[in-house]
């Protein structure tokens, strides 16, 4: 979506705000951050879709289809019971925020993050 709106707008010409010239490198610069940044999305989808599958079976719907056959509408379903469940949406700051107690913290020092706790995990009231 992103990518053709930058081509259709922009192709090697000015830029709509300042109206500088656009080059090249610029250009092929911005197509390339464009590919990275879906490319890293559709990977965060997958594989949301993929631990809604192995915790969440019951209620998820089977996405995978191999490695590059998952079906994109499953996925956003899956994504969308995971959201639904682990996070929420805060109308004060328009940001979705992780929903207490349902995260722990996994990794060390700069590897530190949040990760969903298992459905194990949140029966036995893990942190």
């Amino acid at each position: 979506m992103l990518k053709t709106r930058v081509t259709k707008n922009a192709p090697y010409g000015t830029d709509p705000f300042n109206h500088q010239r656009i080059t090249r490198a610029e250009f092929i610069a911005a197509d390339n951050a464009v590919d990275w940044f879906s490319n890293r999305q559709e990977s965060k989808i997958d594989e949301v879709s993929d631990f809604m599958e192995q915790y969440y079976s019951k209620i998820a719907k089977n996405a995978s289809g191999g490695m590059w056959n998952d079906s994109e509408k499953m996925q956003r379903y899956n994504y969308t019971l995971f959201r639904d469940r682990y996070m929420h949406y805060n109308n004060k700051t328009g940001f979705w925020e992780l929903n207490k107690g349902m995260w722990k913290q996994v990794g060390e020092g700069k590897e530190k993050h949040w990760a969903p706790k298992t459905p194990e995990e949140l029966k036995k009231g893990k942190t």
